[in-house]
């Protein structure tokens, strides 16, 4: 699936423009763009990663293909990010990951994810960019979902940090089975180690974004990501 807002030079805001008019969106002066593509196919890959934006093979590459771990290569005139949600799986202990793909120039921002995420919903809406998100660019509107997101992400850490303190009682009080027991123990492990591998270089990504000159992040923007 392929939804397109485009904000236009006098701050008129089209919530899901046609895929036909994406490329005349792209080329209109001072207007900016945000393409989300949830779950798309390789013909949708086809359409807008390769035949309208034409990025580099190698971006494309990763962005069809998950990489699991956070990443940001500068291709000058864009960048190529990948960011992770967290949350709460269905198995007692568990922590699941989701990539989330990301392109950012100067006058575009394309999210890529395979289910729907509530920090793009919420700012899926006209009203809101006509004041904020593209209203003050497409890097300021990355900074707000991103901001969004790892927000959410301290109310899941204190339920898993909750379950672990059940577990250590349940090792001494409970009667549950020893099976039972080990498995909620390995499986806290295991999610405790991708919480690690994702959240540790993931702070790092958000750093260099702060910091680092990129052209496709405005100074006055910069210092926004030191926030998140």
């Amino acid at each position: 699936m392929i939804r397109i807002i485009f904000r236009d030079a006098e701050g008129h805001v089209t919530c899901d423009l046609p895929i036909d008019q994406l490329a005349d969106a792209m080329h209109a002066e001072h207007g900016v763009l945000w393409i989300d593509m949830q779950k798309p196919s390789m013909d949708e890959y086809k359409l807008v990663l390769e035949q309208t934006f034409h990025f580099h093979p190698l971006a494309i590459d990763d962005a069809i293909n998950d990489i699991h771990l956070p990443k940001i290569d500068d291709y000058g005139t864009y960048l190529y990010l990948v960011f992770h949600t967290v949350s709460l799986g269905t198995e007692p202990m568990d922590i699941e990951t989701e990539e989330v793909d990301v392109f950012l120039s100067f006058n575009y921002l394309v999210t890529i994810h395979d289910q729907p995420r509530s920090s793009i919903e919420r700012a899926w809406d006209e009203e809101h960019h006509l004041v904020a998100g593209l209203a003050r660019g497409p890097a300021m509107l990355l900074y707000e979902l991103l901001d969004t997101q790892i927000d959410s992400y301290i109310p899941i850490i204190d339920a898993f940090e909750e379950q672990l303190e059940r577990l250590g009682d349940d090792i001494f009080l409970s009667h549950e089975n020893e099976r039972d027991l080990l498995n909620r123990l390995l499986t806290a492990k295991s999610s405790s180690l991708r919480l690690q591998r994702i959240l540790t270089p993931q702070r790092e990504l958000l750093g260099r974004l702060a910091t680092y000159e990129y052209r496709v992040i405005p100074a006055p923007v910069r210092i926004y990501f030191r926030d998140v």
